[in-house]
């Protein structure tokens, strides 16, 4: 895969800068909604365009077997989803998954997982992901390092 483009590069450091003013702020405690919220605050401030809560429908041989909501989604700049959490543990393969599924939906490139840790001993984290042509990657933006994700095959 290609290296991450200075822009991109850029704009993803101003989305963590807005994760950690957000619990940073708000601590521990608190619903993934009261996060979501803030991080509109957080978006707004940085004249920001996005869209929140879009649902997406879930079909199975062409029939609607569900619904789910995509939390938040950035336009400004470069398009990524936002999927949050506000759990004890650390960012797992489903929620990574998860993401993917919404990024393959909408046909977009680049999302993060954010998990505002709601353990004592653990802090805010986060999980970049790239889907190019098809194959999903996560990227680490303080070291630059893109890895393929290989937990289990992904196919679409």
């Amino acid at each position: 895969m290609e290296p991450i483009e200075g822009h991109v590069h850029i704009q993803m450091s101003s989305l963590v800068e807005m994760f950690n003013s957000v619990g940073q702020r708000l601590k521990k405690g608190r619903t993934e909604s009261v996060y979501q919220n803030a991080l509109t605050v957080e978006l707004q401030l940085h004249g920001y365009h996005y869209t929140e809560e879009e649902t997406i429908p879930i079909l199975y041989k062409g029939r609607s077997v569900g619904q789910e909501r995509i939390d938040i989604i950035v336009h400004t700049n470069f398009e990524c989803i936002i999927e949050l959490k506000a759990t004890t543990t650390d960012i797992k393969p489903d929620n990574i998954w998860q993401l993917l599924n919404y990024m393959q939906y909408k046909d977009v490139k680049y999302g993060v997982v954010v998990n505002f840790n709601q353990s004592p001993t653990k802090n805010l984290s986060y999980v970049f992901v790239i889907l190019e042509n098809g194959v999903p990657y996560t990227f680490d933006i303080t070291t630059n390092i893109v890895t393929k994700v290989t937990d289990y095959e992904y196919v679409f």
